[in-house]
């Protein structure tokens, strides 16, 4: 994803809410990636939440696929929580349903 125009420059402004979700998720990565090399505190986990909202059907794609081949060698695991489907995606699914005021989780 090139978060650049012709010009070779991009503003914050100019970014659609999918590259932005991108954009802060790679400074993410870099820092905790920073804080792992210079510190002796080790994360086992990720946990990402609802960063899939406002992505394309293609680019939430493209972040699973990123999930599943790059941060999975990161992290012992990975959390993500988010509305849309990525059931086929992920070995092990938690459903959590509402009815009632009450809270179900279904793990899949």
């Amino acid at each position: 994803m090139l978060f650049r125009s012709n010009t070779g420059k991009c503003y914050y402004t100019e970014l659609s809410e999918g590259q932005k979700v991108m954009f802060f998720l790679s400074v993410r990565l870099a820092i905790a990636d920073i804080l792992r090399r210079n510190t002796s505190s080790v994360a086992d986990f990720l946990i990402l939440d609802e960063i899939t909202g406002p992505l394309s059907e293609k680019n939430r794609d493209e972040l699973a696929f990123l999930i599943r081949s790059l941060l999975h060698k990161m992290y012992k695991q990975v959390f993500l929580v988010s509305h849309a489907s990525m059931r086929s995606v992920f070995a092990g699914n938690i459903r959590v349903t509402m009815s009632d005021e009450i809270s179900e989780a279904v793990v899949f």
